[in-house]
């Protein structure tokens, strides 16, 4: 038992002795008996590594919260976190989506809360609750640099096609009335693979 558990404990008569003398005459910062302090803490230890027990028991780890990554292609999984590293974000691995077709493989990933732009000292992931949607992809060529296709405020994605070069990205962005939580207007975007990269294609 530490020093500072049994100073605490021993700052606090037993119950039993409080007990049994008038409230008035009963000294609270008198210094209980070596004893006494010893059941006391021992008490308390055995009460907090239940609660911890109980704890872990109940409550999963962030990883479990948060899901998986489904898997990808190693020059995917490496591009995709040094992204994250750069912008000093957390990926949300459950909202991960990769396809793959006709020789592409297309991987949409979410970046939250990025501190590169914000600050140089706090923990990644924790400067603001902001989610970027980003893309990248790997052909017969490298992986291709990020580009962002929505997050809050914009497209939410929910579905990818990949057809002769072409990556079409469709989801629901807000409308004048809705709240960020909820999109309802279906928008498409699409973005052609080519040696230098991913470009948007405009309508």
């Amino acid at each position: 038992m530490s020093a500072v558990s049994c100073g605490f404990c021993s700052g606090f008569k037993g119950q039993a002795q409080l007990d049994r003398q008038p409230l008035h005459r009963a000294n609270l910062f008198q210094p209980a008996s070596p004893p006494e302090c010893r059941r006391s803490c021992q008490t308390l230890g055995l009460a907090m590594k239940h609660f911890i027990a109980i704890f872990f028991l109940l409550v999963p780890p962030p990883s479990a919260l948060a899901g998986s990554c489904p898997a990808a292609p190693v020059e995917i999984e490496k591009a995709i976190r040094q992204h994250i590293v750069t912008l000093r974000a957390v990926e949300y691995c459950a909202a991960r989506t990769v396809k793959n077709e006709g020789g592409i493989t297309v991987a949409i990933y979410t970046a939250e809360g990025a501190c590169a732009s914000l600050s140089s000292q706090a923990k990644p992931g924790t400067c603001s609750n902001n989610w970027v949607r980003y893309m990248i992809a790997l052909s017969s060529q490298p992986v291709t640099a990020p580009v962002e296709v929505g997050g809050k405020g914009g497209l939410n994605d929910t579905r990818v096609k990949i057809s002769e070069g072409i990556i079409e990205v469709n989801g629901l962005s807000p409308g004048p009335n809705d709240p960020l939580c909820c999109p309802s207007v279906p928008e498409t975007k699409r973005f052609k693979l080519s040696p230098s990269g991913l470009g948007q294609v405009r309508p």
